[in-house]
């Protein structure tokens, strides 16, 4: 299926696709972050190299919106169960001491693009590669198109061929069978119902003239 609710219900709802889902997200989210200092061939002032490290660790565990964890679910679960996930980087003006000057930008928000405002025909290409991507959302207290530049996003696609920016949900191969549990299992709470209510019978007496 294409519909995007479809997905969104396959991983909310299926049992053993939720619980893969969550087994997977909760290893990332979970895990410890460490920032490294450049190596000394890229960066021989052992000094700056340090305060650049830690700015940028300040920045993605400190002052990341919405958080570093619940950014890091989102780009696990979108990919897996969607087939991709979208992300803006929202930059802005901070004042940290690590900066020259104790003053310049920050990576401020990494805004989550849900899929379903993707336009189907919204990946716009340029001599073969990503330009922008058209989405629907309001601005300007209206409903309109926007597109964001593709040099201002994270984009990941989980089994990506060629220019198939949407890629595949990790669940395609089980999405029938999900379906169809789904049903059984829905004709099995009807059986059970009926069974435990009994069955009604009407009779009529004979004498009763139609």
């Amino acid at each position: 299926s294409r519909t995007w609710g479809e997905w969104e219900k396959l991983i909310r709802t299926d049992p053993d696709a939720a619980r893969a889902l969550e087994f997977t997200a909760a290893q990332l989210r979970d895990a410890r972050v460490s920032v490294e200092e450049a190596d000394e061939e890229v960066m021989p002032d052992r000094v700056l190299a340090k305060a650049q490290a830690d700015f940028v660790r300040w920045n993605l565990l400190e002052a990341l919106e919405p958080g570093w964890s619940e950014v890091i679910q989102q780009m696990t679960r979108g990919p897996l169960g969607y087939g991709f996930s979208i992300h803006e980087e929202v930059m802005s003006q901070c004042a940290h001491r690590l900066l020259p000057g104790g003053t310049g930008y920050k990576l401020a928000r990494l805004a989550e693009r849900l899929p379903v405002t993707i336009e189907p025909n919204g990946w716009i290409e340029e001599g073969g590669e990503l330009k922008t991507i058209r989405q629907q959302g309001e601005k300007n207290g209206k409903w309109q198109s926007i597109d964001l530049p593709a040099s201002s996003v994270l984009l990941i696609s989980w089994n990506r061929n060629g220019n198939n920016y949407l890629g595949f949900s990790a669940f395609r191969s089980v999405w029938y069978i999900c379906k169809i549990r789904e049903q059984l299992l829905k004709l099995a709470g009807i059986s059970l119902m009926r069974e435990g209510a009994g069955i009604p019978i009407a009779t009529m007496d004979k004498d009763v003239s139609l």
